[in-house]
């Protein structure tokens, strides 16, 4: 009989413990969802930044024998990059199979009601338990004081890449919101310090990248392949990589200019990657444009035939540098002198 308040506590929380319920609503031994699930958890913990938005779920086989053939997180991302997200393992972590699957609450407890299985869903390193149909337990593993992330709203696939441009244009680009671009932003120069002009842009469409793509498995800066230029950013997802390099038009507080043929200079390299590097199966490029908007209008022009077929036509991000008030007034004023 538990006479003393530590004892009934110490009582309810093995009671309410995820792996007491994975038991009871599996029938599977309890030691060995004990041992599950804290092996699935110190897994999430060490590889808590690669886990950073990305969505894998662990299922629990109890009658997998321990396998040569341990979980890690280069099996992880095999199965993730072959878009095989559900992983299903021994206790121990030996690996039996990885599953297509869609990592929805509700597929997963009709999943699970289904099987009698347990499935430990995590997003980050935020984790959703679910035992037979039921949630037993979801809390993030490496702060348990955060709350339920809420999915960002500028979180799209790759393939709605014009999109995901005009997301980061709106949110962080327009009227400087989230980036400091402009040197002289009455005259439209560009900011070339304490970096370079496309250092800016580069880091900054990049770090959008890492965090908005919904699909991304991996999104790199740079990278080089053997005997290759640098790429300025590689997108990888399950479909596999693509490469985007960004260039900047109009002048920069150097006195540096570049003008319209910089966009067919862009597509050739694009061009360059797609041909060296038999992996990338397509191509991007984004040109940040601070000339006039007369400029932008009528000389945006490029040698078509330097495309790759594998490139999508280059994306030219006109740089406001009016408030609507202003512009408002210029082409009020524009259709006066026109009209007199």
């Amino acid at each position: 009989m538990l006479n003393q308040p530590h004892e009934r506590e110490a009582m309810a929380r093995a009671t309410r413990s995820p792996a007491t319920l994975a038991a009871v609503g599996t029938g599977i031994d309890r030691d060995l969802c004990e041992q599950f699930i804290r092996s699935c958890e110190a897994l999430v913990r060490a590889n808590e930044a690669r886990l950073r938005n990305r969505q894998v779920a662990f299922v629990l086989d109890a009658t997998a024998a321990s396998g040569s053939r341990r979980l890690s997180m280069s099996l992880i991302n095999q199965c993730l990059t072959s878009g095989h997200p559900r992983i299903v393992v021994a206790a121990d972590l030996s690996f039996v199979r990885c599953d297509e699957a869609v990592l929805r609450l509700f597929e997963s407890q009709e999943r699970t009601r289904h099987e009698k299985s347990v499935e430990l869903v995590f997003s980050g390193t935020y984790a959703v338990y679910v035992v037979a149909g039921v949630v037993v337990f979801d809390a993030d593993v490496v702060r348990p004081e955060r709350e339920l992330p809420v999915a960002s709203p500028f979180r799209r696939p790759l393939a709605e890449f014009d999109a995901i441009l005009a997301d980061h244009s709106e949110d962080v680009l327009r009227s400087e919101r989230g980036l400091t671009y402009w040197y002289d932003k009455k005259n439209r120069v560009l900011l070339a310090n304490p970096d370079k002009t496309e250092k800016i842009f580069h880091r900054s469409l990049f770090r959008w990248l890492d965090n908005n793509v919904a699909d991304a498995l991996r999104v790199f800066g740079e990278t080089r392949g053997l005997g290759q230029d640098a790429t300025d950013i590689t997108v990888v997802t399950p479909s596999g990589s693509c490469a985007i390099e960004v260039k900047w038009l109009g002048t920069n507080e150097n006195g540096q200019d570049c003008g319209e043929i910089t966009i067919t200079q862009g597509l050739k390299q694009v061009s360059l990657y797609l041909e060296r590097d038999p992996d990338l199966i397509g191509g991007y490029l984004v040109c940040y444009d601070g000339r006039s908007a007369d400029d932008n209008r009528e000389h945006c022009f490029y040698d078509a035939s330097v495309m790759h077929v594998d490139c999508e036509h280059p994306k030219v991000i006109f740089l406001e540098s009016e408030t609507p008030s202003q512009t408002a007034r210029r082409i009020h004023t524009s259709r006066r002198k026109a009209s007199g």
